[in-house]
C-alpha cells in the first residue's frame, strides 16, 4: 500500500490503522517533526523532502525502514536516527547540519548524502563497510581524515566538492573506489598513496599531471578520457584485489540488493502505483 500526499501544505500526519503502509511520500508539505506515522510500522520508503522539520524523532516503531528522505528541511540535528537500524538509503541533504549524530547504528546504509549544509569534517563511518556512495558537496569540510581512517571496501563514490579541503589524505583503504570529486576546493598537491580511483573532478588542470603519476588506475579526469577503463575488480593495473574480506563485503552487498530489490518487486506488484521516483 502506498499513500501520495505531496504538495498540499499539510501541518499534520495521522496513520493510525495503516499497519500495511509501505511508501509513504510527503515531500513540498508544511511538516515540523515526524511524529504521527507512529502505526505504519510497516513503512519501506519514507519522503519527507522540502518540509520544514528540523530534528528527526518519532522513528522508533519503523522496523523495517530502508530508504529516508529528509533532504530540504531545517534540520539542525539528526538524533533519532538511532532508532533506525534498517536504512540501506539516508538523504539529509540541503538542511543546517553542523555535524552527524546517532549514524553508528545505521550500519547497513549504502547511500548517504549530506550535500549543502555546514558540515565542517566529514562524519566518523567506522560502521559502515556496505557504504558505497557518499556525498559531503557544498559544507565547509576541512580535512577528509576521518575517511582515511575508516574501513570502506565497498565505497565506489565520494563527492566533496565546493568545500575548504587544503589536502587530500591518503585513501588506500577505500579499495573500491572508482569516482572522487574534489572540484572547488582549496587543493594545492596529493599524495602519492590515494591509489584504486579511476575517475576524478578537478576542476584545476595544474594538478592532473600530478595525478596521472600518483594513480595509476586513474582512467578520467573532469569526466574526459585519458585511457582505457580498468577491468572490472582489478586496480586498473590487472591485478585483483588482495582482500578476502573485500569479497565478504562484496557479496553481503550483493544479497542485501537482491532482497531489496525482490521486497520491493512484491510492493509493486500489490500496488503498481507505489514505485517511488528517484
Amino acid at each position: 500500500m502506498a499513500l501520495f500526499i505531496k504538495e498540499n501544505a499539510i501541518k499534520f500526519v495521522n496513520c493510525e490503522n495503516l499497519e500495511n503502509l509501505r511508501v509513504l511520500l510527503l515531500s513540498g508539505n508544511q511538516l515540523t517533526s515526524i511524529h504521527g506515522l507512529e502505526s505504519a510500522v510497516n513503512l519501506d520508503v519514507l519522503e519527507l523532502s522540502h518540509n520544514r522539520i528540523s530534528r528527526i524523532g518519532g522513528l522508533k516503531s519503523f522496523k523495517r525502514l530502508q530508504k529516508l528522505l529528509i533532504d530540504h528541511n531545517q534540520l539542525i540535528s539528526t538524533r533519532g536516527l538511532g532508532e533506525v537500524y534498517t536504512l540501506l538509503h539516508l538523504d539529509c541533504s540541503n538542511n543546517h547540519l553542523t555535524s552527524l549524530e546517532d549514524i553508528d547504528s545505521c550500519a547497513l546504509l549504502s547511500t548517504l548524502k549530506l550535500h549543502g549544509n555546514n558540515l565542517t569534517e566529514t562524519p566518523c563511518l567506522n560502521s559502515h563497510v556496505l557504504m558505497k556512495e557518499l556525498y559531503l558537496d557544498d559544507n565547509c569540510i576541512t580535512s577528509l581524515d576521518a575517511l582515511s581512517v575508516s574501513w570502506l571496501p565497498m565505497l565506489r563514490r565520494i563527492s566533496v566538492s565546493q568545500n575548504s579541503l587544503t589536502e587530500l589524505p591518503s585513501l588506500s583503504d577505500c579499495v573500491s573506489l572508482q569516482s572522487l570529486d574534489i572540484s572547488h576546493n582549496c587543493l594545492s598537491e596529493q599524495r602519492s598513496d590515494t591509489v584504486y580511483c579511476t575517475m576524478i573532478s578537478l576542476a584545476c588542470s595544474y594538478l592532473q599531471s600530478a595525478l596521472l603519476e600518483m594513480v595509476p588506475g586513474l582512467w578520467k579526469i573532469d569526466g574526459e578520457s585519458i585511457g582505457p577503463p580498468p577491468a572490472r575488480g582489478t586496480d586498473g593495473g590487472g591485478d585483483p584485489w588482495p582482500s578476502s574480506f573485500l569479497a565478504f563485503c562484496q557479496a553481503q552487498f550483493v544479497q542485501v540488493e537482491r532482497t531489496n530489490r525482490k521486497h520491493m518487486s512484491e510492493l509493486w506488484l500489490v500496488s503498481p502505483a507505489a514505485k517511488p521516483q528517484g
